[in-house]
């Protein structure tokens, strides 16, 4: 049971909405999170990957693009919704790109 509990905590710590309601609960609460400053490159890209991913996560789980399918909504609000949500996956994405190619230089830089 244990391991049961464990995936689904993980699965809701992994959630982008998730991470945007506990920010804005501390923000509103006004407590402070700890935030690292690294200097270290290869974390910022990493960071940069991560970040990419969630934004891709958030396009593809839109609750508009779901809600509007699964109630079956008119194929034009459907198409607008995939719009969007292809949108900001394409967004993302390119922010992956963009990050996974500049940390590739930077190995390739300092391993020369």
């Amino acid at each position: 049971m244990k391991k049961i509990s464990g995936v689904i905590k993980s699965l809701i710590n992994a959630c982008p909405y998730s991470m945007v309601g506990k920010k804005c609960f501390s923000a509103i609460s006004g407590t402070k999170v700890k935030r690292q400053i690294s200097n270290n490159k290869i974390l910022r890209f990493r960071n940069g990957i991560k970040t990419g991913t969630k934004i891709s996560l958030i396009g593809i789980f839109c609750p508009f693009l779901w809600y509007s399918i699964l109630t079956g909504q008119s194929e034009n609000f459907i198409f607008l919704n995939v719009i969007h949500s292809g949108i900001i996956v394409s967004i993302g994405m390119l922010i992956v790109i963009l990050n996974y190619l500049a940390l590739i230089f930077y190995k390739k830089k300092f391993a020369e």
